[in-house]
Order: structure tokens, then C-alpha cells, then sequence
């Protein structure tokens, strides 16, 4: 059998990973997927799907059923189809994408061979067509790779391809029962770019897995469909019995990676899977489920309790999408001040501002933003030089545009913005290159307001030089610009915490002298920022850019930092945040971390505070349902013999340490020491500034300061620094 010598090498490197997981296969655990939906008879033989988002998906047919694509919701139910007019369907059997949207549609079935000119499985095609969710012609022309297995491989059937780094990867099925394929799942990968002068490919051998344990049927275990998560951290192959999880993996290899083994309850004819999200797959079939005209089902599995990752499943996401397709949400500003809001086109750069508003974005107030963009289909080819800028209107719920004058210009600006130069653009092109680099930054700000709630309203306005002009709605509503955000619902804190500076006792509550007076970050005489981006701490979070105009909330006392370690120690820390404290004590995240609701297990939180000891709790706080709780105010917090947790202000009421205002002096440990008296002594008698030396945070430095340094000269934190 051809083999490689990549493939060879591979392949020794890999028989270990074999031997491993055997045992895993022959005691494979019992998985169940929730039905969705039948599928409407136009799918009766669905062999690919490609989702768009938990609502939809795109889905072939496998041989004979002619060379058509078709968009179904999660009911079941077509609602477009797009016929392919120079490809036949001779055995389509799988479908994936690539990042800039284009679809692969692999015609790699056995039954090929009855078609070719030697009646020998050596003539296989796969189709490549632009993302058809931009394009409003249902009849399109497809690019078309020409491939064949090498001579001598013995393969005689694929029906898996997956898209990776410009590579179409290929996973074999194999009937053999004795041959040299018999139980195995062989990987090859041709080029995701077709061949200029229509030339075939040789798909190039990367290795093989064997799939079929001891003591059951070579041909019983197959691979119908397989795909790659959008993280690239999972690949999953799916067949009428079986699940494989394949995690850990060398990219390019991704067999040679820890497999995990699961049968489905129930033997069905699964076809195809697809992910939505990282963490969580649609599977069709082609069972006939009930007693009616419809064949198959759609089903979906979330996969974060068969998956060994730290921390749980943070990383699963769901999508929103939004196309700004309706007259009222696009509109360009003129340098006057003049604003249209209808055209067939909309123009960006050039002195312009380019507003767009989507509406209904299903993104959970709060929410973590990972990623997110505006697709755009060119309306005409450019090459010319320019740099862009976007913002957000800083808005919870964006109004409509209108054509008074500066109707873009006088609404209020995120703190947030993101710049870059498109690259050239072809016209009715929908690719990467017409596509905004990632503007999370610009959305999280924006859902991140009080005001946000689900389905809610966002605007975004560019401007610049240069001139790129795209398609809006007026053209055709699958051509109009389209937001997509990749996001998860965040671990959520639940903490409170005094700080001793601050705290009054004659109302149990922490003053607010230096929010009155206007001298935290980004107020009077304060530089903007978090405070926690200093050597000390080297945290770089973007939560201060939220509060540049200095515009807090009457109730904020000060910043601290709140961090997760999996330990003790601070070598374990997992995640931190520079957040709000409030004088109830409460602390309130700007930005969420970047753990979900997903996350297990069970962390130490550390409040820190710029010129205070910081507290850890006394034991690690267990994940429950999505919050981690603790209040350090009524509580001692983590000690250890000679060294402290909190002070104790009076009964009930427990508070961080004053005094330590030089955090760099702080070699072996947190501590006060005789370094932070020297804070004071430098800016004693300075007034309405935000100082280290300010230890009872009134926004001044005085006597009563040093009276808070010398009552803890000699505290030393019990927390690991």
C-alpha cells in the first residue's frame, strides 16, 4: 500500500496513541443526542451539514439527488435552495467551510466509481462555492477540485473532509473485512485551492487510526462524517454507532492526539456533523424516525461532559448574527454634516462617517465577547490605500438613523475603538479581506452597559481615508452588512470585601471621599486606566478605557484586582480582573473573565488593592451554578501561623490591611513595613490627588494616613505573593 515517508514517520509516532486507547473503545461509554427536528423529505438523505448559528444550516444529499444545496432552519424546514450548474452529484457525502466562508462540497463517495471512464474509484471532485448566505443568485457556478487516492492505496470510499490551514483533510471508509483498510480510518488532505489548469490532485497520506477493537467486526465501527471546532482544539468523527472525540492533537496530524470513545444509544445512518459553537454539534441522519413522509433527523449534542479540559468547559460559544438590511439601520455622514440613509451601495472613507445599526442581536447583557466582525460583499473592486476606524454608539439600545443633520455625528462614542486598512477588494466578493478585524472590544463595551438586554440594538460608525464601497440593503438583503458575535455567558462573581481605609463604622458602609472629589482614574489630576497595570502587578486589562471621562457611579469607592488561583500559590492563578468596589462592599466586574458559566472546580479568590494587604478567601470557593460567592467582610480570611488574613474592624466587620503603600518593596511577601511609610513622608500635605500614600483613600495625604501605617507597621500577608 502507498505510503509517504511523512506518513511512514507519522504513522510509527502514532502506533502508541493506537495501543492507548483500545481499552478506551472497547468500554466506551453510552451517549444520547437530543432530537431537534425531522427533517422535511427534501433532505431525505442529508450526508453534510455546515450550521449558521443554534437557528440554521446548510445540508447536501448524498448520490443521484441532484447537484443542490439547501438552507433549512431548526424545525426542519427548507427555506432556500441553491442548485450547483456544472456539478453532478455523483455520491456527495460531506461539506465543510473555510474562514472566509467558502463551502467544500465533497463528491468522494463509492459510488463514484460507477461513473468514471475506468469504472474505478479514480475520479472524484470536490465543489467550492462562495458563503451563499451573501449572494442572492440561486444558481451558482462552482470552482472544482479534481482528485484521486494514490495508486496501490486500496481506498475506496470517503465521506469525511474537514477544512484546515488551506487543506481539505479526508477521512477514509473502508468495508473491508480482511484487507490491508479492514477497521481502519486512514487521513489524507488535498489543497483547498483548485488546480488553475483543472489538473488532478493525489491526495498526500498522513496517517492512520485503528478503529475497530478486538472482538468486533472490522467493518462495524465506520467514519461517515468528521469536523474541526472552530478553536481548532477538537476534532470529532461521527459514524451510525460511534463518536470520536480527538483532543491534544498535533495540528496537520490530529490523529496522533488523545481519543476518546462513545456509542450512541441507538444505531441510526448518521451522515454529517458540524459544530456550533466549540463545544456543541449538530448530527443528521437518514433513519425514518416516525410513522410519517419524513426521513431522518437533526440532533444535537453538547460535548463539554465528555471533554477533558482544565477549568471545564469554558470555551464553548454561542453566535449572533444581525444584517443591517433594512433601509433606517445604514446611513453615511457627510464632512457637512449632510446624512442619507438610502442607496443600492454604502461608502466608507473618505471623509465619510459610515453608520450601521443591527437590531435583535441575541447577545445576554454581560455576556463575554470572544469575537466578532462585519461581513461586507464588495459592490466594486479597489485597491486604493486607506485606514479605517470603528467605534460604537454608546448606547444599550441604538436608535434608528434618520437624515437630520449629524444624525451620526452627535451620538455618544464608545471608549473603545478598533483601526485597520482593508486589503483589495474584488467586486460581489464576500471573503476575509471584506470583513472588519475582530471589534469585540467595541461590542463588549457596549453589552457590557446597564442598559443592554437581549435583542437589543447596536450601532457602529466608521470612518477614514481611502474609499471601499460595499452592498447594503437595497440591493438584496442576503448582500446587506451582517454582524457576527462569537460570545459565552461568563463565570459571574458574587463577592464582597471592606477595605480598612475607607470603611466608617457609623454607617457599616466605606466612604466615597475620593469618587466626590473627582480624583480617581480618569477624574481630575488622575491619569485614565485601571491602577493595575503598574510593575507591581503588570495587569494590562482594558477595564479603565470604560471610565476615560471618569464617569462612575456615585456609589464606587476605589478599584481592586480580583484574581482565581486553582492554589495557594500565585503561580496558579488562572484569571484575574481590575473591578469596581462599592461602598455596600460589593465588587462589580467591568469585563468579564475569561472562564464561562460552563467552568468547574474550585478556586482560591484574592482581592488586592494598590495600597492595602491583599485577602484570600480561607478555603477554595466552589463554582455554583455559574457564580463564584464569598464575603470577606464578615469573616477572617486565608492565614497561616505568623502571618495574617484580614484585620478586624468590630464585630461582623472584617477589612483588608491599610499601609501597604510600596507594593515593589514587597520582596518576600505583602507586608507593612517601614518602605511604606516613605510614601507619606514624600507627599504628605498633598491634596484632591489619588496617591499610594493616601491610606485612608480621602483623597488627601495627612496625619491620619500615617496614624493608619503606624497602627500596621509589622502585618505581614498570609497571602503567597
Amino acid at each position: 500500500m502507498f505510503k509517504s515517508q511523512l506518513g511512514v514517520a507519522l504513522l510509527c509516532l502514532f502506533t502508541t496513541t493506537i495501543s492507548l486507547t483500545l481499552s478506551q473503545e472497547l468500554f466506551a461509554q453510552t451517549i444520547t443526542p437530543r432530537t431537534i427536528a425531522e427533517l422535511s423529505i427534501i433532505m431525505r438523505e442529508s450526508s453534510g451539514i455546515v450550521t449558521t448559528g443554534k437557528e440554521g444550516f446548510w445540508t447536501i444529499n448524498d448520490g443521484t439527488n441532484g447537484a443542490r444545496l439547501h438552507a433549512a432552519d431548526t424545525s426542519g424546514n427548507v427555506y432556500r435552495t441553491i442548485n450547483l450548474t456544472n456539478a453532478s452529484n455523483y455520491d456527495w457525502e460531506d461539506m465543510t467551510t473555510d474562514p472566509d466562508g467558502n463551502m467544500y462540497i465533497a463528491d468522494t463517495g463509492d459510488k463514484n466509481a460507477a461513473y468514471s471512464p475506468s469504472q474505478a474509484y479514480d475520479d472524484l471532485s470536490i465543489y467550492k462555492i462562495p458563503n451563499p448566505d451573501y449572494h442572492c443568485d440561486n444558481n451558482v457556478t462552482a470552482e472544482i477540485i479534481h482528485l484521486r487516492f494514490p495508486d496501490n492505496s486500496g481506498v475506496d470510499n470517503a465521506e469525511s473532509i474537514f477544512y484546515h490551514e488551506n487543506y481539505l483533510y479526508i477521512v477514509t471508509k473502508s468495508d473491508d473485512t480482511s484487507g490491508p483498510n479492514a477497521g481502519k480510518a486512514e487521513l489524507y488532505r488535498v489543497s483547498a485551492n483548485p488546480n488553475t489548469l483543472q489538473q488532478q490532485y493525489v491526495a498526500e497520506y498522513i496517517t492512520e487510526m485503528d478503529i475497530s477493537p478486538p472482538g468486533v467486526a472490522l467493518d462495524y465501527y465506520q467514519v461517515s462524517a468528521a469536523e474541526l471546532s472552530p478553536d481548532g482544539k477538537l476534532l470529532v468523527m461521527v459514524g451510525e454507532t460511534r463518536l470520536w472525540i480527538i483532543q491534544n492533537f498535533t495540528e496537520g496530524v490530529f490523529f496522533d492526539g488523545q481519543v476518546s470513545t462513545f456509542d450512541f444509544s441507538k444505531r441510526l445512518q448518521r451522515e454529517s456533523v458540524d459544530f456550533v459553537g466549540n463545544r456543541e454539534i449538530y448530527i443528521t441522519d437518514e433513519d425514518e424516525q416516525v410513522a410519517s413522509a419524513e426521513d431522518g433527523t437533526l440532533a444535537y449534542l453538547n460535548l463539554c461532559p465528555y471533554v477533558n479540559e482544565a477549568n471545564g468547559c469554558s470555551q464553548n460559544f454561542g453566535v449572533a448574527r444581525s444584517q443591517a438590511n433594512v433601509y433606517y439601520n445604514s446611513a453615511v455622514e457627510s464632512s457637512t454634516g449632510q446624512v442619507t440613509t438610502q442607496g443600492s451601495t454604502i461608502a466608507m472613507g473618505s471623509s465619510r462617517k459610515t453608520a450601521l445599526r443591527f437590531d435583535d442581536i441575541n447577545v445576554p447583557q454581560g455576556a463575554k465577547i470572544t469575537n466578532a466582525y462585519i461581513q461586507f460583499k464588495a459592490s466594486s473592486t479597489s485597491s486604493v490605500a486607506n485606514s479605517m476606524t470603528l467605534y460604537g454608539e454608546a448606547s444599550g439600545n441604538a436608535a434608528t438613523f434618520n437624515t437630520g443633520y449629524q444624525n451620526i455625528s452627535n451620538r455618544e462614542k464608545t471608549h473603545q475603538s478598533v483601526s485597520w486598512s482593508f486589503g483589495t477588494w474584488i467586486s460581489n466578493q464576500t471573503k476575509k479581506v471584506q470583513r472588519t478585524p475582530d471589534i469585540s472590544k467595541v461590542i463588549q463595551e457596549i453589552v457590557s452597559q446597564d442598559n443592554w438586554n437581549n435583542y437589543n440594538a447596536l450601532a457602529l460608525i466608521m470612518e477614514g481615508t481611502g474609499t471601499r464601497i460595499a452592498y447594503s440593503e437595497n440591493n438584496c438583503n442576503r448582500a446587506a452588512p451582517e454582524l457576527i458575535v462569537e460570545y459565552y455567558e461568563p463565570l459571574k462573581l458574587d463577592i464582597k470585601a471592606w477595605i480598612e481605609g475607607a470603611y466608617d463604622k457609623e454607617t457599616n458602609s466605606m466612604k466615597t471621599n475620593m469618587n466626590n472629589l473627582r480624583v480617581l482614574p480618569g477624574q481630575i489630576n488622575t491619569v485614565s486606566g485601571q491602577p493595575y497595570s503598574t510593575p507591581a502587578w503588570n495587569y494590562d486589562g482594558e477595564e479603565g478605557k470604560y471610565y476615560e471621562a471618569g464617569d462612575y457611579a456615585a456609589n464606587v469607592v476605589e478599584w481592586v484586582l480580583v484574581s482565581l488561583r486553582s492554589t495557594p500559590a500565585s503561580s496558579s492563578t488562572v484569571a484575574r480582573t481590575a473591578a469596581l468596589l462599592n461602598s455596600n462592599g460589593t465588587v462589580k466586574q467591568v469585563i468579564p473573565y475569561e472562564l464561562s458559566t460552563n467552568t468547574t472546580g474550585n478556586f482560591y479568590i484574592v482581592v488586592q488593592h494598590r495600597n492595602h494587604l491583599p485577602a484570600m478567601s480561607h478555603i477554595p470557593v466552589s463554582v455554583n451554578n455559574g457564580v463564584l460567592s464569598y464575603n470577606f467582610t464578615t469573616q477572617n480570611s486565608y492565614t497561616v501561623p505568623t502571618k495574617s488574613g484580614q484585620k478586624f474592624l468590630e464585630p461582623g466587620a472584617w477589612a483588608l490591611y491599610a499601609g501597604d503603600g510600596d507594593k515593589l518593596s514587597d520582596n518576600l511577601g505583602y507586608d507593612i513595613n517601614g518602605a511604606d511609610k516613605i510614601p507619606f513622608q514624600q507627599n504628605n500635605g498633598f491634596n484632591y490627588i489619588y496617591l499610594q500614600a493616601d491610606y485612608n483613600l480621602d483623597g488627601d495625604v495627612t496625619g491620619a494616613d500615617k496614624a493608619n501605617w503606624t497602627f500596621n507597621n509589622g502585618v505581614s500577608s498570609a497571602v503567597p505573593k
